[in-house]
């Protein structure tokens, strides 16, 4: 099933930024822990999904993991893509050359068009994203997904409170879009520390590869899973990530936060 959407509406907020900081391509700490998703977990994670992007200019196409929080229309991701063939090589996409896509438990794809071009309409495309800054993109879809899909709910948490966690977990997907292996995979134990000078970023050393950036990290409720944070980039010895928090928060739905803590 395809949704085609007229263009209309849509709220980006994006906080990025470009450094001269040099990230791993990759990154899996010691042995590689990822796996795909027991079937338990299928039902809550059904709102993991990716964003597709293709350059106007060029015509490749990017991916990064996205996810539908607190409703059935709110997807959160990364604000930037990163490119390995060509390091030197940066770009900007609007989102209207952008897609939301969904797997079915039965593999078929379901796409939504994000619509509008307010605030910030665009993605960048870079070899080298500073993970030591938030990154992040808040969008609409015209066309809300499907009922059947489970958006998750967040649990804000600072840094300083998630130190260490070692049930802290991700869900993302993998690889580029040409990559024959599209499935979610699930990384355990991604044990996030606080980053000094950094409030809204921790570290972590879940397993990530190109195309986690915007993977949400999860802790474990007595009502389910809630995600604290988002993988967004990485260094020679860790992989970062930001705590759901500050102006990514205030525009995520109200619904999608936990109040029972």
């Amino acid at each position: 099933m395809i949704f085609v959407c007229p263009v209309k509406r849509v709220f980006v907020a994006c906080a990025v930024a470009i450094a001269s900081f040099h990230p791993a391509i990759a990154k899996v700490v010691g042995e590689d822990e990822r796996a795909s998703l027991a079937a338990d977990l299928e039902a809550p994670f059904s709102g993991v999904g990716r964003i597709v992007c293709r350059d106007p200019a060029t015509g490749e196409r990017y991916a990064s993991t996205a996810t539908l929080v607190g409703d059935h229309a709110t997807v959160l991701t990364t604000g930037h893509f990163r490119r390995v063939q060509t390091p030197c090589y940066t770009a900007v996409i609007p989102i209207d050359f952008c897609a939301f896509e969904l797997r079915s438990a039965a593999g078929a794809r379901i796409f939504g068009s994000f619509v509008g071009a307010s605030p910030v309409a665009r993605f960048t495309v870079r070899a080298e994203p500073n993970p030591l800054t938030p990154d992040w993109a808040i969008l609409k879809l015209h066309i809300p997904a499907p009922r059947a899909v489970s958006p998750v709910m967040v649990l804000p948490m600072k840094a300083k409170e998630l130190a260490g966690r070692s049930d802290a977990f991700m869900v993302s997907y993998h690889s580029f879009p040409e990559a024959t292996s599209r499935t979610k995979r699930y990384s355990p134990q991604c044990k996030p520390l606080p980053v000094r000078g950094a409030p809204l970023v921790f570290s972590h050393i879940c397993d990530t590869e190109s195309g986690s950036s915007g993977g949400l990290l999860y802790i474990k409720t007595a009502t389910g899973p809630r995600a604290v944070g988002m993988n967004h980039g990485s260094s020679v010895e860790r992989n970062y990530g930001q705590v759901i928090g500050g102006e990514m928060l205030r525009n995520l739905p109200k619904q999608a936060v936990d109040a029972s803590r």
